[in-house]
């Protein structure tokens, strides 16, 4: 995915993020998205879209999709 423009405005970015890839990068869900930083806190290194289920999998140390 390429990385997507930040100048601050996360709720614009994390919208931005999720209207471009409207399915969760990792188990293909289409409800309940949010914006995933892949470096907690800097967005300039990338941004994708999970559902809010397998990025709460992974604030709690999951590293991909549940197999």
């Amino acid at each position: 995915m390429a990385k997507p423009e930040y100048q601050g405005d996360w709720s614009s970015l994390a919208a931005a993020v999720v209207a471009a890839d409207p399915q969760c990068g990792w188990c293909g869900a289409v409800d309940d998205l949010c914006a995933d930083h892949l470096v907690p806190g800097k967005p300039q290194f990338g941004v994708r879209t999970l559902c809010r289920g397998c990025n709460t999998r992974r604030m709690h140390g999951a590293t991909g999709p549940k197999r």
